[in-house]
């Protein structure tokens, strides 16, 4: 029960993914079992755009969930690296670009004989 409170969004993902599936199926087995064109549309129109839904919020909740694992482990290492204050102020002096003469752009110049195309 707990797996479920915590993973809530996973699990919603997959039903929606499972059922925007079973829909899709189903509608297009109803398509072929009717002549009509006016009873195919409407199969097209329940299950077909139901179902596309459905995957396309499934695929939302799953990029979502994968997501917050994402925030949840940064969150971890930034607490880490706040524990630590010495660790995380050498973190810090090691990304800071440098000042001075090094850190300057070395200057373009250019190449070749000045002629554009066939010369």
């Amino acid at each position: 029960m707990t797996w479920l409170r915590a993973e809530w969004d996973r699990f919603l993902a997959w039903g929606l993914l499972v059922a925007g599936a079973v829909l899709l199926v189903v509608g297009a087995v109803q398509v072929a079992d009717h002549r009509y064109l006016a009873d195919q549309l409407s199969f097209i129109m329940s299950a077909g755009l139901g179902g596309l839904g459905c995957i396309g919020f499934g695929a939302g909740l799953i990029l979502s969930a994968d997501l917050h694992d994402e925030w949840r482990k940064l969150d971890r290492l930034e607490a880490i690296l706040a524990e630590t204050p010495d660790r995380a102020a050498a973190l810090d002096r090691d990304v800071e670009p440098e000042r001075g003469p090094r850190a300057t752009a070395p200057s373009l110049q250019a190449v070749g004989n000045g002629s554009r195309g066939r010369g």
